[in-house]
Parts: structure tokens; sequence; C-alpha cells
């Protein structure tokens, strides 16, 4: 639940295994959690705040690519990822224990309450999103909002934010370290967008809609099992979902949607989805591998088991989300058309 927390308000399923791996695993371990599913929770809540949360750059560019307002799209997505954390939850429960808690170490760190007030950042910027203001103002909006809490509650400087470097070529602060930090996914998406477009240009999108058309897809249901195919597919060979997302979104998901006037934002959720379920089991996705890079790091740090990195491959939050997207895809639960339900064919 923390996790999920987290990651919903960052966004980012990358930055919650990095920051909470080193703290809840050791600590759950210690408390009499099974290592294996304990470090799965830490990756499945990281996983649901990836697709639910409107930060996400998923939820951004499943939105866009299918012209769907970011409220509608979080509010409709709800149910499904809510049904499929729920259902990762009890297997949890039920799975989750050691035979029995182990000794509690002298851990010494400097452990401040006053940290709690940070989450209010993560509110604000929720909150914002949810009310319909632009992403980014959200966003700048919760990044003053950490920064004024912070330098009030004494954990930064207002020089570490943004000042004059001692000597030309150092950072300036965060605010740099912060643009620094996203060069390379915005390379990686553009390149992503290049390779989309080319494709798009030499006709092998196109073919491939020809295709499913008339050998695959005659009815709603079928369409939109065809997109979550799809999407699971170009998830599988990229290191990072959201440009899985952009190869398949504007060529396949949206005219394939479109023609059997599935609502823009039900496309939205069924790609979003998609690639939330295989990605966060396979260790070449950066997720997984940062996942577990911190928590054999932690594993070392306390002298405490790390389970396999094939663990991985069992991440309830994956498979029940896959099982949800399919019984919704399969059923029409929580289909929206932009036509009369009556024309419904499925």
């Amino acid at each position: 639940f923390a996790s999920m927390l987290f990651a919903l308000g960052t966004g980012t399923s990358t930055g919650t295994c990095i920051a909470l791996t080193p703290v809840l695993y050791p600590a759950g371990y210690f408390l009499g959690a099974d290592p294996a599913m304990l470090g799965l929770a830490i990756l499945s809540g990281a996983a649901f705040g990836d697709n639910l949360s409107p930060i996400a750059d998923t939820t951004i560019v499943s939105a866009y690519t299918q012209g769907a307002t970011m409220k509608e799209v979080v509010r409709s997505r709800f149910p499904l990822s809510m049904s499929a954390a729920v259902m990762a939850m009890v297997i949890f429960l039920i799975f989750g224990n050691a035979d029995q808690a182990a000794a509690l170490p002298d851990i010494q760190k400097d452990f401040d309450p006053a940290g709690v007030l940070m989450l209010i950042a993560l509110v604000v910027v929720v909150g914002s999103a949810m009310m319909g203001r632009h992403i980014i103002e959200s966003l700048v909006y919760g990044n003053v909002c950490a920064a004024v809490i912070a330098v009030l509650t004494g954990h930064i400087k207002p020089t570490q934010i943004f000042g004059i470097p001692a000597q030309a070529g150092q950072s300036t602060g965060y605010i740099e370290n912060g643009i620094l930090s996203v060069v390379g996914p915005i390379i990686f998406a553009i390149l992503i967008l290049a390779v989309t477009q080319i494709m798009v240009e030499c006709g092998i999108m196109k073919r491939i809609l020809d295709f499913a058309h008339k050998s695959l897809v005659s009815t709603v249901r079928q369409a939109e099992l065809f997109i979550v195919g799809v999407t699971v597919l170009a998830s599988i060979p990229i290191s990072a979902n959201a440009p899985a997302e952009l190869l398949v979104g504007p060529s396949i998901v949206r005219p394939m949607g479109e023609r059997f006037n599935l609502s823009a934002a039900r496309r939205a959720n069924l790609m979003d989805c998609a690639v939330s379920t295989v990605f966060y089991i396979l260790p070449w996705h950066i997720a997984v591998a940062t996942w577990y890079g911190a928590l054999y790091s932690a594993a070392q740090s306390y002298n405490i088991p790390a389970p396999a990195l094939s663990t991985a491959l069992y991440n309830p939050y994956s498979w029940t989300l896959l099982a949800v997207l399919l019984f919704s895809a399969i059923t029409g639960w929580n289909r929206k058309l932009d036509i009369p339900a009556a024309t419904n064919n499925a």
C-alpha cells in the first residue's frame, strides 16, 4: 500500500523502487514477511502507480495518443486498476508470511517525522491533475510545494535547489539535475517516434491493420482483444513501456478503436493497462532491473537473503491486471462507446 501511494503521487515505478526498496525490504523481512512476496509487493505497488497515476508517463502518452482527457482516463481506469490491486493484495495476505519474525537489528538512521509533510506535494499534484489542470501546470505546483516544505522543515537549503556553482561546469542544483536526468528518456522517446513514423510511411502499420481487419477483427470484443495483444507484444522487446505506447498508439490502437467506435478513454485504458502487465515481469525491462538492483543491494547491506531475479515472473499485480483486462474486453465491463450502447455488436 505504501508503494502504491508513493507511485501514485510520483508517477514513476522506477523511482518508487529506488526510493522505497532500501527501507521497506529490510523492515518487512525483519517483521516476518516472505522475502519473495515482500519484494513483489514493492514491485506491484510501483506498477499500480505507473498504471493509474495522472502524472505517469504511460498515462500521459496513452491519453495524448488517443485524444482523451486526463480526467476521464484516470476516472474510467480506476475500476480496472483497483480491481487488480485488491486481488493482488489478497494474494499477498495469503502467501506473504514467513515462518517467524527475525531479530530486528539496530538500524542507525536519521529519521525525521517532519518528512511525512512531503506527501502534501504528492496530494497537490494528483489533486490538481484530477481537477482538470494541465499536467505540466500540476507538476509545477507539486515541485514548488515540495521545495517550500523541504526548505521550511530544514531538509534542504534554497541554494541546493538552484545556486551559482563554485566552479564552471558544476551542477547548479536540483533543477539542473532534474533536467539532466530526463534528457536520455526524451531522446529515446523521440527515436521511437522516428521509428514509428518510418514504419507508418513504409506502410507496415497499414498492412498490419488491413490484415487484422480482414482476418482477425470483426467485432468490438475482438478489436479490444487485438489492442491488448498488440500492445503487450510491443512492450516485450522495448525496455520502457511509454515508448511501446508511442509505437502502437497512434498507428494501430487509435484507428482500430475508432473503427469500432471505442471511446478515447477506453482505447487509452486498454493500451495503458496492457503495457503494465507483462512489462513488470521481464528482467530486461528497466523497472524490473532497477527493482532487483535495489532489492539485492538492500539485502547485502543487512546480510539478509534476496530472492532470485526470476521472482519477478510471479508479480501478482501484473497477472491480476491482465486477468481483469481480458475479463473487461471479453464481457464488455467498463467499456464505453461513442455511439448508443444498443449498436454494440459484441
